[in-house]
């Protein structure tokens, strides 16, 4: 409950700052149990070098070589994705599904 209420008083804020209003049902938020995500402190998101300051042209963090993506969304969700990995076993196989059918039909 805090957490939706978090998310309603976040919206207004940036509607208020920013002067917009967000359409209704615009927004979908999905609350999701800690216990279901890897998480990582900064000294291991450093460590493992998956994002970085680096500018993206030199390419030397995970996410830069990684980052194929065509859109500023899909940039963000792939972000999101490798720092703050799943724990969801059923959301882990499906991304290996994804990735192996990926493999196996290249085109």
């Amino acid at each position: 409950q805090f957490c939706m209420q978090s998310c309603s008083a976040l919206i207004k804020y940036v509607e208020h700052i920013q002067n917009i209003v967000f359409a209704s049902k615009t927004l979908h938020f999905v609350y999701s149990d800690i216990e279901k995500m890897c998480l990582l402190d900064v000294g291991s998101w450093k460590n493992l070098e998956i994002d970085s300051s680096y500018p993206k042209k030199e390419r030397k963090s995970l996410l830069a070589i990684v980052d194929e993506t065509q859109t500023a969304a899909g940039a963000r969700l792939l972000r999101s994705n490798l720092l703050q990995p799943s724990g969801d076993q059923i959301v882990i196989d499906e991304r290996l599904d994804a990735v192996e059918e990926l493999v196996d039909n290249p085109h």
